[in-house]
């Protein structure tokens, strides 16, 4: 089967060669050496972690970089700092065969960045709500309280006339009641944080938590339902992307520290 076309194609890859299977692109560090790899329906091949070299294999992130023409990084400037987290984390916690079906996925990143800091509660509330409803009880309570806190901050920095992803967060947290009992009881118990160490810690630690309860979870397969956060993810910083920045608001470009 020859390689079919994807939209990673378009993205200007120089050149590519075939063996047993498996395309090898060429040319993106120059000296035509063979670099990043795809199956013969022309997917990436993603590997867990993060490597060195194209040749010791790629992420998700890395593929994005390639494709958007940065220096090699899991950590390129073409996404939005804690979009690019959560895809690191669903990369590397999706299992080697369920990983192929990210890939997809990669094009869609590159460009999604903003500094308008309703991005962090907005995009930790829609993982959390997406994932709480089917992970384990003991999880669905970290979740509760990541959700809560985002919507508490979104509630705080937002325009008062935006009021998009409130009533389906309040949905969530009523169908799952002793989750939300509980973590409204810790979170009274522990005082909000300053928005910057909210960026650059907590939202963060919420969707590593979200991906970490997602991949143990039983009630549905693990590998969809992480592609799925990825998915709504994605669709959400999106539509942010789309508007103008919240109005008062520090425009903060705070990366995780991952």
């Amino acid at each position: 089967m020859g390689t079919s076309a994807g939209p990673w194609d378009a993205a200007g890859v120089a050149g590519t060669c075939s063996s047993g299977g498996v395309t090898v692109i060429n040319g993106f560090f120059g000296g035509g050496t063979p670099e990043l790899r795809r199956d013969q329906d022309g997917v990436p091949i993603l590997s867990a972690g993060s490597h060195r070299h194209p040749r010791d294999g790629a992420c998700f992130m890395e593929y994005a970089a390639y494709l958007a023409g940065e220096p090699w990084s899991d950590h390129p400037s073409c996404t939005h700092p804690l979009l690019a987290h959560l895809a690191r984390e669903v990369n590397d916690r999706t299992s080697d065969s369920g990983r192929r079906e990210l890939a997809p996925l990669i094009p869609s990143v590159i460009g999604l960045t903003s500094h308008d800091p309703i991005v962090y509660p907005r995009l930790v509330a829609r993982v959390a709500r997406t994932a709480l409803p089917v992970v384990a009880p003991q999880d669905q309570v970290v979740l509760a309280v990541a959700l809560i806190r985002a919507e508490q901050l979104t509630a705080e920095i937002a325009e008062p006339s935006d009021e998009s992803g409130s009533d389906a967060g309040g949905e969530v947290l009523a169908e799952n009641a002793p989750a939300r009992r509980w973590a409204e009881a810790f979170l009274r118990r522990h005082p909000r944080p300053r928005l910057v160490t909210y960026l650059r810690r907590a939202a963060p630690n919420s969707l590593s938590a979200a991906t970490r309860a997602a991949s143990r979870s039983t009630h549905t397969g693990s590998d969809g339902l992480l592609r799925q956060m990825l998915a709504d993810g994605i669709e959400t910083v999106e539509r942010l992307t789309r508007r103008a920045p919240t109005a008062g608001a520090p425009s903060i470009h705070a990366g995780p520290g991952s």
